[in-house]
């Protein structure tokens, strides 16, 4: 299914977070793999040559590096509980630069055979999330979610453990 018969929200909610929420024609388990493996989350998110390091389990650290080796994003895991939720920190380090730590905070739920995911970013402040709003930040995920859609239809569905 193509991406653009999906439905895709993003909006500032309340003064200091931002609530993005995508269906993804995938089960939940596939999807959930998909945004908490670092080898697949290199294969979508951001930038070509983008690295995502470090284990993606409570209380460790990741960090996203560019093909130069610098560190472009870093956070912490408070929370995993597959593959329904997923809760980290995030720091920017290069663009978009927005200033102070994120909580973003992932949800899926299968519904009528898709999965909903619905992901919000708690700023520090509210020149944060505005600097998050103008910096381009809907546009990225909406080019990252397309390539996600076409990575999962090409993974092989099979049943959630």
């Amino acid at each position: 299914m193509k991406s653009s018969a999906l439905a895709f929200s993003y909006c500032a909610t309340g003064d200091r977070e931002i609530t993005l929420m995508r269906e993804f024609a995938a089960p939940r388990h596939r999807v959930f793999e998909a945004i908490t493996t670092p080898e697949l989350v290199r294969r979508w998110f951001g930038e070509p040559g983008l690295s995502l390091e470090g284990e993606i389990k409570p209380g460790s650290e990741w960090r996203s590096v560019d093909t130069a080796g610098k560190v472009a994003m870093r956070g912490h895991v408070r929370e995993l509980v597959p593959p329904e939720r997923f809760v980290s920190t995030e720091s920017t380090l290069g663009a978009p630069p927005y200033p102070g730590e994120v909580l973003a905070t992932c949800v899926l739920a299968e519904q009528d055979g898709k999965t909903v995911f619905v992901e919000t970013f708690g700023f520090e402040s509210q020149a944060a999330r505005d600097i998050a709003i103008e910096s381009g930040l809907e546009a990225a995920y909406r080019k990252a979610f397309a390539i996600l859609d076409e990575m999962l239809a090409a993974m092989s569905y099979t049943p959630s453990p």
